[in-house]
């Protein structure tokens, strides 16, 4: 009988513990493809913008699963110079946050063949005042894929 009543008050005291631990969790975006074998999370938060940056590291032959998502779609020549733009803004964002010195990702790290997905973008091509029209970069979240170092690199600027 006291067995009873010591595992009953075990459980009446765990269970919410769980609950809320579990709670607290943040869930993984849907376009992380399960399976990496590392990954390295980043985050600085200020009050007026957000960056954070990630890189998941993956076995070789990963490629498969991405070019089986309906998320990704291969980078090709027509694609290239605006993602590489993506991460060129990045960088300048990443070289005045509290992560500078792990950032190091170089906007030439795009290749074709390699696999990507922008999510919630706000790019808008401005050109007042301008000769030439230039890409405002307000928000965007970006992953890529590099089939060769078999890295998921995510990036995420939000100055809205």
């Amino acid at each position: 009988m006291k067995i009873k009543r010591i595992i009953a008050l075990l459980l009446i005291t765990v269970t919410p513990l769980i609950a809320v631990t579990g709670c607290s969790e943040e869930k993984e975006p849907e376009q992380i493809i399960k399976g990496y074998k590392d990954s390295q999370v980043y985050s600085d938060n200020n009050e007026n913008d957000k960056e954070n940056f990630s890189k998941y590291i993956y076995e070789k032959g990963a490629e498969k699963k991405f070019a089986k998502s309906q998320d990704y779609e291969k980078v090709t020549a027509e694609n290239k110079e605006d993602i590489s733009g993506i991460f060129e803004d990045f960088q300048k964002w990443a070289s005045i946050s509290t992560f500078q010195d792990e950032y190091d990702i170089k906007p030439d790290i795009v290749t074709e063949g390699d696999y990507f997905c922008i999510v919630d973008s706000d790019l808008n091509n401005d050109n007042i005042g301008q000769r030439k029209s230039r890409t405002v970069y307000r928000q965007y979240t970006l992953y890529l894929y590099d089939t060769e170092s078999h890295t998921l690199y995510y990036i995420n600027h939000d100055i809205t």
